[in-house]
């Protein structure tokens, strides 16, 4: 049964659904969407029942999990819903008793102060207030370097009356200019309350890890579009024509930054979006500089076939593009808004690294009966790092929300780097030529642990296994302080590999990112004579024009 996030919420919510009729594995995995988007309590209460031999084991865990990704999310309705039920008041109780801290850091720093409130009487009732106001004079100072969408979280968020917390909230007192900001790119509050379920229960079930990523992106439409019907046709068209991964398709389609300042008219840059898709995101960032452009020099905005939008986008996206004019046009044709390449040039002056402890490893498909291809590490300096999810994608790149950790990372730590899987062409530097990369990491207990496997479509599936085993094979022979080769199976990560689950590893250097919270060993390749491997059915190896390797950025060059 495939409903779609539109009207998955609205058939569960009838009355005459009939939640006999539905498979169990299809109602386990959605009941754990559900309770992620912060679905009401009585339609918890109707489908727990069918599926709690599936579910209490995640549900009831004593580390508590999902209890946190549900406090994440600042659905304090569901948490309380959870808290309530016999099988994990005691579990959820110690939980909150021991992790009070950060269970009030994140739901403050990303703006759900409803969830705060709750945190705060359970805080009360267990006796452990102590930390409190530690935590909440934390979430204070962080909440600054949030964006303007997650400063508008807090605003609208309804005070409670009796909260006792309300005089350590200090920081609210700049919030309502902070709100007004916001609005005058036309955000509209309806539109957005209407969105909201829809773009959360997406992001649950996509497996998106932002702690505010269903809100970021019902935020984006609520300010791009006009009503839900117009939204609506944007990810119909998106799903039609560009989409490759029905999963995570809301997340692909909102891989777009709106403009951070600046007047700009949401209605013509929407329509380039329904014409371009992808390939317009570069620009909607820009939108008001562009506008500002024109009406100084008395001209109306240029076509995108001409190329001079793309002259005029590159003067005036970044004032110190001379720093590194060949990283520039990288981040531009990636979407990366200034500041944040402002951010990269910064790390690349202060915390660059020349060396790393990953093993320096290139493999030739020519020798794995994969021609056409090459999986190679990325030199620890380069600063393609900071854009590879945007390459690919994904959110593992510089300015993401979820993902700004796992690029600077990547760039920084000895601990971490990049392997990417690359076209053989002439122009090895050309971003086009990169298919698939994963952000790697050396655990505590010495495994080296590939976070995901991040394609640009699904055509390029079938590079992930034959270069991971083959990649396993010569890290056991030529690097045997590596214990063992692991890979996460969240994002992109190919579930039909055949490679068995194992305990996960943590990073040595940082909190493990989502992607690899279940992971499985790579295995060492059988070393056989290699065969020339049948081209997937989707994929011509000798032509990256074909259609079915049109990638997640769109069908088709705007130049």
């Amino acid at each position: 049964m495939a409903l779609t996030y539109f009207t998955m919420l609205d058939k569960l919510s009838r009355k005459d659904f009939d939640f006999e009729a539905v498979d169990l594995p299809y109602l386990a995995d959605h009941f754990k969407a559900l309770l992620m988007s912060g679905a009401p309590g009585s339609l918890l209460d109707k489908v727990h029942p069918l599926c709690a031999k599936e579910m209490d084991t995640q549900l009831f865990d004593k580390e508590g999990r999902l209890f946190r990704k549900v406090c994440e999310r600042g659905h304090a309705k569901t948490a309380a819903w959870i808290s309530d039920q016999p099988q994990t008041k005691k579990c959820i109780k110690n939980y909150i008793k021991s992790n009070k801290c950060g269970l009030f850091l994140s739901a403050a720093t990303s703006g759900h102060l409803d969830m705060v409130y709750w945190l705060c009487d359970q805080a009360d009732k267990l006796k452990c207030t102590a930390d409190v106001e530690a935590s909440l004079n934390e979430a204070g100072t962080s909440i600054g370097r949030l964006d303007s969408m997650a400063m508008y979280m807090v605003a609208r968020m309804p005070f409670s009356p009796a909260a006792k917390a309300d005089d350590k909230l200090e920081f609210l007192e700049e919030l309502p200019a902070l709100a007004s900001q916001c609005n005058k790119y036309g955000f509209k509050q309806r539109l957005y309350q209407e969105i909201y379920p829809v773009a959360e229960l997406a992001a649950a079930s996509g497996g998106d890890s932002g702690l505010y990523a269903g809100a970021l992106n019902a935020f984006k439409m609520a300010v791009l579009f006009a009503d839900v019907p117009d939204a609506k046709r944007y990810l119909d068209k998106y799903e039609k024509t560009w989409a490759q991964d029905k999963g995570t398709m809301m997340h692909d389609a909102m891989l777009f930054t709106l403009p951070p300042e600046g007047k700009w008219h949401p209605g013509q840059w929407k329509q380039l979006m329904m014409m371009h898709g992808p390939k317009a995101s570069r620009y909607v960032s820009l939108a008001s500089k562009i506008e500002q452009w024109a009406q100084e020099h008395a001209c109306e905005l240029p076509k995108l076939t001409s190329g001079k939008l793309d002259e005029i986008a590159m003067q005036l996206s970044y004032q110190r593009q001379s720093e590194n004019f060949e990283f520039a046009k990288l981040a531009f044709y990636c979407g990366i808004n200034e500041e944040n390449f402002n951010r990269a040039l910064d790390i690349m002056a202060t915390r660059s690294k020349t060396t790393d402890h990953l093993p320096d490893i290139s493999i030739d498909g020519d020798t794995i009966g994969m021609p056409g291809y090459i999986f190679e590490k990325l030199p620890p300096s380069d600063p393609t790092g900071f854009v590879l999810g945007a390459l690919t994608n994904c959110c593992q790149h510089i300015g993401d929300p979820a993902g700004t950790v796992c690029a600077e990372h990547g760039m920084t730590s000895k601990h971490g780097g990049f392997y990417v899987w690359r076209r053989k062409t002439s122009d090895p530097k050309d971003p086009e030529n990169i298919v698939a990369q994963s952000w790697a990491w050396i655990g505590k207990d010495n495994s080296l642990v590939l976070d995901s496997f991040e394609d640009r479509s699904k055509a390029y599936d079938h590079l992930a296994k034959p270069f991971l085993e083959q990649f396993s094979h010569e890290v056991k022979t030529r690097h045997r302080d590596i214990k063992l080769v692991k890979i996460g199976m969240g994002g992109h990560t190919p579930k039909t590999m055949g490679f068995k689950s194992i305990k996960a590893s943590a990073p040595k250097d940082i909190e493990r990112y989502g992607d690899s919270s279940e992971q499985s060993l790579v295995p060492a390749v059988d070393q056989k004579a290699p065969t020339l491997a049948e081209p997937d059915s989707q994929t011509n190896p000798k032509s990256h024009h074909t259609e079915a390797q049109k990638d997640r950025r769109g069908a088709s060059p705007l130049f």
